[in-house]
């Protein structure tokens, strides 16, 4: 994929097969018309299907890695900006990677069913906000690689083997999420050091989270979602928090103004004459009578881009025609579903 500084892809409505995601240019930015509306699958035996080393930013778009090797996203320099963008199937490798980033910013994004979710490498700064982890092996698997500082605010982690895991050199700031059903343990790390404090843990294999001491604000209750049961299927699930749950205006930390499904933050959930925002990702939103708002209906995960579910990938590609666009110029590059584009992945 060939890009200038300043472009600007905008990828319309369909499915398409990547087949080399590869940029070196600087202030990119890639959007989608909506997670439900924009599929971005592997074209083919491919190691990374979008590979940035430059300045990025990326929304509104859904990658499917249908089970396959292939890694979803790598940022190998500078900044990135990941927004609204779904990472699902990534079993035999990871959502997001990112070696040598400056600042990593990650909000409003879900990880469904990935080997691991995200893997952050010598990072400067990479904050994680508003996302759901539902399934994945290991969630936040930097145990392995670099050191440097990672903050979680207002995610919500359910299943997987462990949600977050670190090593010697990680500095975790942890604080205003939920921790629900870990089959191994929720955070798991070698190293003491970093803050982990005000989030919710409920229905996870150990109550010990090796190596780090919870502060004092640490809720171990049951988080009252609107549906969930521990039977590994996550697909007859609702995440969101229903009346009554602890995790209700208990926030402390997070500053995000809004939730994952774009609700506003803080929404005054228990109704006590404060709005306060609420743990984990969704905001709870009372109605009129105090009961659950239409909202709580929706599951969080987009089932239509369910792996290889009456997806036709064929032969469609990404394409984008850059024109003269440059640093400065404001471009209208658009993604259509055909292949006639000048540049093509």
């Amino acid at each position: 994929m060939l890009f200038r500084s300043g472009d600007e892809l905008l990828i319309r409505e369909g499915t398409y097969a990547v087949a080399d995601g590869t940029s070196t240019a600087d202030d990119i930015f890639i959007r989608g018309e909506g997670e439900d509306l924009v599929t971005i699958v592997d074209g083919g035996t491919i190691y990374e299907m979008l590979d940035f080393s430059g300045s990025v930013t990326l929304s509104g778009f859904t990658m499917d890695g249908q089970g396959g090797s292939a890694w979803a996203l790598s940022v190998y320099g500078d900044a990135a900006t990941i927004e609204d963008v779904s990472f699902i199937d990534f079993s035999l490798s990871s959502g997001v990677f990112s070696a040598d980033a400056d600042d990593m910013i990650l909000r409003g994004c879900r990880f469904e069913g990935n080997y691991r979710a995200i893997i952050p490498f010598d990072a400067s700064s990479f904050v994680i906000e508003d996302s759901l982890f539902l399934d994945n092996e290991r969630g936040i698997a930097d145990g392995y690689y670099g050191t440097m500082p990672i903050e979680l605010y207002n995610n919500t982690f359910v299943g997987g083997l462990i949600q977050v895991s670190g090593a010697s050199g990680i500095d975790f700031t942890i604080e205003d999420n939920l921790f629900v059903g870990a089959t191994y343990a929720p955070i798991y790390d070698s190293d003491e050091t970093g803050i982990i404090d005000n989030n919710l843990f409920w229905d996870n294999a150990t109550s010990t989270r090796t190596g780090y001491v919870l502060g004092t604000n640490t809720i171990e209750l049951d988080p009252l979602f609107v549906s969930w049961s521990d039977d590994g299927d996550w697909t007859n699930d609702d995440l969101h928090l229903s009346a009554g749950s602890p995790a209700l205006d208990a926030g402390l930390y997070g500053t995000s103004t809004s939730d994952l499904d774009d609700v506003a933050r803080p929404v005054d959930g228990d109704e006590d004459g404060t709005a306060t925002s609420d743990l984990g990702c969704y905001e709870y939103e009372p109605d009129s009578s105090g009961g659950d708002t239409g909202d709580s209906g929706d599951t969080g995960i987009d089932d239509s881009s369910d792996s290889g579910a009456g997806v036709d990938s064929g032969d469609s590609t990404v394409g984008a025609d850059s024109g003269e666009s440059d640093a400065d110029t404001d471009t209208d590059t658009d993604t259509d579903t055909d292949t006639d584009s000048d540049t093509d992945t």
